[in-house]
């Protein structure tokens, strides 16, 4: 990954002996005087563009864990800003990771004012910038951001529950199902009774998407999720495992049964999911 402010240096028509007409060449190089002047539109997507916005990043990190909650909202404000405007700028630079994390986080916010106006700007401005590109940066997040928002939907204060379901709900019907199946079925089968509440419906929406392209993944994560349901000793849970279970077999018929007995899951338990 590229550092901060590091640019690339390569020739972005390699293999290309002759310059096009028209197009002045640098010697020694081989780079345009348009490609070394930015490339506008046409600039290669290998080339790291250094935006000027990036020099206020170690500020807005720093005010971001401010003790002040209207600081916080404005690094906040000002960091979403400048992601939805320059994505690709911040994925190729290596800082898009940090960044989102960043912006994520405030979904956990302990100002409640500021935990609803950072759930409500992810779900209509930031999700959406990033899943709106030729790479969905979504999916590469998926793991550490699913966890975070699904906190957000039992952890949040009422006026934000709801903001923080339609932003769980988002995320996921914008990302590949093979990158999310993983982070949902871990909380199902290692959440509390209220997170399980809120996720038992996404994967058993979830699991037959998945399993028509990649079977085995449904083997490894859906049937231990499914064990730990019937485990516990609440009827809540118990009554959760029923229905997810109902649903499974509903939408992936006798497959359920072969998914169920290829697993990890002991025999004994097995039972209770066939």
């Amino acid at each position: 990954t590229p550092g901060a402010g590091s640019t690339s240096g390569g020739d972005d028509s390699a293999g290309a002996n002759t310059p096009k007409r028209g197009v002045m060449m640098i010697a020694g190089n081989g780079v345009s005087q348009r490609q070394r002047n930015g490339g506008g539109k046409n600039r290669s997507p290998g080339v790291v563009r250094r935006i000027p916005e990036f020099e206020e990043l170690p500020g807005l990190y720093r005010e971001l864990l401010s003790s002040s909650w209207s600081e916080r909202k404005d690094a906040f404000d000002r960091l979403g800003a400048i992601v939805k405007a320059n994505p690709d700028d911040f994925a190729a630079a290596g800082k898009l990771a940090k960044a989102f994390d960043a912006l994520v986080e405030r979904a956990g916010d302990p100002n409640p004012t500021l935990q609803t106006h950072a759930l409500h700007d992810l779900r209509d401005g930031v999700l959406p910038a990033l899943a709106g590109r030729r790479k969905n940066h979504l999916e590469e997040f998926a793991p550490a951001a699913i966890p975070v928002i699904a906190g957000a939907c039992v952890s949040a204060r009422r006026g934000a529950q709801a903001a923080a379901q339609e932003t769980l709900a988002l995320y996921l019907s914008s990302t590949d199902p093979l990158r999310t199946l993983q982070p949902v079925a871990s909380l199902v089968e290692h959440g509390n009774a209220r997170m399980r509440e809120t996720l038992v419906a996404h994967l058993a929406e979830l699991t037959p998407q998945v399993y028509l392209r990649k079977p085995v993944l449904v083997g490894k994560y859906v049937p231990p999720a499914a064990a730990a349901l019937f485990r516990d000793r609440s009827a809540a849970a118990r009554q959760q495992g029923q229905q997810l279970v109902r649903s499974l077999k509903g939408s992936l018929g006798e497959a359920w049964r072969d998914v169920v007995r290829s697993s990890n899951v002991p025999g004994d338990a097995q039972k209770a999911l066939l």
